[in-house]
Formats: C-alpha cells, sequence, structure tokens
C-alpha cells in the first residue's frame, strides 16, 4: 500500500501503480503536474514520456526521439541488432523553463541530451562528450551543471553551460566506491540538493543479497498464481490443476494461505 496527498487529503492506493513495463523511471513535478521518463532500449519512438497529477493516474504522453541512431545495428543489416540496448535509465530535469533528458546507448557508448519548452514536444537532439553511464544531471543554485554518473565507481563531473561536454579545469572526481564483490554495484544515481546539503539516491545490493530477493520474488510469483508454497512448481513444470476439495480439505488449504499470508 502506498499513500499520497491530493487536495489535502491523504489518498491510499496499492501498488504496483502501474502495472507494466517502465523501467529506470525519473519523475519531475512542474507546478501541479508529474512528468516521468523511462527506459525503452531498442524500442522506437523511444524515452517514453508519461503524465500524472496525482502519482497514481499515469498516461502515455509522448516519446522524446523516433530515431536514436543510423548505425547499421539500428538498421537490422547482417543480421545485426542492438535488441536489448539502445537507450538506458534516462535523468529528467527542468531548470528555468526547458526540459533536459539525459541517457547514454549502450550499443554505441554515446551521450545524448534531449531538450524542449514543452514535455510533449518537439524535442532537440544532441550528444555530450564523453560516456555518463545511468546519469544524474543536477542544476546547482548558481547555475553550475554537473552529472553524476558510473557504476560501482560514481564519479561527479562538472559540465559546460551548454552541456555540450565535461567544463576545462572543471570538477571531474570520484564520490563512491562500491565494494568489488557487491551483487549489484553503485548505479542509476541522481544528485538533489536540500537545505544547503547535496545527497545522492543510488542502487546498491549487497553481496548474497540478489538470491535472496530472487527467491523472495518467486515466493510472491506462487502466492499471486495461487500455487502450493510447500509443493510449488519447478521452473520446467506448469503447475497442475487443482481438484475440487471437501469442506476438510477447504479448511487446511485455509490454514496453508493462512501462513503463506505470514512470510
Amino acid at each position: 500500500m502506498v499513500s499520497v496527498m491530493k487536495t489535502g487529503k491523504i489518498l491510499t492506493v496499492k501498488n504496483p501503480v502501474i502495472d507494466s513495463d517502465f523501467p529506470d523511471p525519473d519523475i519531475i513535478r512542474v507546478g501541479n503536474t508529474y512528468y516521468m521518463a523511462s527506459t525503452t532500449m531498442h524500442f522506437m519512438p523511444g524515452c517514453v514520456i508519461l503524465r500524472s497529477y496525482d502519482l497514481v493516474k499515469w498516461e502515455i504522453l509522448s516519446h522524446a526521439y523516433k530515431r536514436l541512431d543510423n548505425t547499421p545495428r539500428y538498421y537490422m543489416e547482417g543480421n545485426q541488432n542492438i535488441y536489448g540496448q539502445g537507450m538506458w535509465a534516462p535523468t529528467f530535469r527542468y531548470h528555468k523553463g526547458k526540459y533536459y533528458i539525459v541517457f547514454t546507448s549502450n550499443d554505441t557508448h554515446k551521450s545524448h541530451l534531449l531538450t524542449s519548452s514543452d514535455p510533449n514536444g518537439p524535442w532537440n537532439h544532441q550528444t555530450i562528450e564523453g560516456w555518463y553511464h545511468d546519469s544524474g544531471l543536477f542544476f546547482d543554485d548558481d547555475d553550475r551543471v554537473y552529472i553524476v554518473h558510473g557504476q560501482k565507481t560514481l564519479y561527479l563531473t562538472q559540465l559546460k553551460a551548454d552541456l555540450s561536454g565535461p567544463e576545462e579545469n572543471g570538477l571531474n572526481r570520484i564520490v563512491a566506491q562500491d565494494k568489488e564483490n557487491a551483487d549489484l554495484g553503485y548505479e542509476g544515481s541522481h544528485m538533489y540538493k536540500k537545505d544547503g546539503n547535496y545527497y545522492i539516491f543510488t542502487c546498491h545490493m549487497e553481496k548474497g543479497k540478489k538470491k535472496k530477493i530472487a527467491e523472495n520474488a518467486e515466493i510472491q510469483l506462487t502466492k499471486r498464481e495461487g500455487c502450493d508454497i510447500i509443493n510449488k512448481p519447478s521452473r520446467d513444470e506448469p503447475p497442475k490443476a487443482k481438484k475440487a476439495g471437501t469442506k476438510k480439505s477447504s479448511k487446511k488449504k485455509k490454514k496453508v494461505l493462512d501462513k503463506i499470508g505470514e512470510v
């Protein structure tokens, strides 16, 4: 369950609020409207933008680009493709009347910048000099622009005012270093400032956590499918059809379900 404020009242809704595939979301609020950008990888048009007025009901507003690049892989020439690659992990920002989206393309190792005065487009498309994996764009109070980026090793780099590349003699340093044996090293970072303090939010998974989460996800999936968690089917076997039971077996089933609910 999740609670959000709506016209001064608390609105309680169930997660997921969007029961669909919108990975790596980044959300901004402009006035009373929320906008979300999400990963679209190899799909064209790409970089889907959603809109909401209450963080609960979302609608697809637009896509930030129609085509990403023109390499042979994008045209599937010679049995090539960009399946699972392309556009990943956008950072979405609004600064002084302009919308900014930055992301990298894993197949070409380009850093893309899209700007517009309207989230519905049209969007201007250019590239940024350098490779900024899973980046987070940040505008400081003095209008200096920074980008936090990297995987396991997080860097903070100052960009030129026009975001065309790194600022000459500007800040460029390591701000965090994850352990080498982490199941998921620091990535997907975003930077914010509040009350004079700077904060970086990032993804992280300690060694051994990935297996536990995968096991828990399998349990949750089993519960949603209504299968018996004690005798859950293997990955290769479909769940067996359940026979109609007596009142006595129904009581036993209820006890099993109660136990599942306690997991």
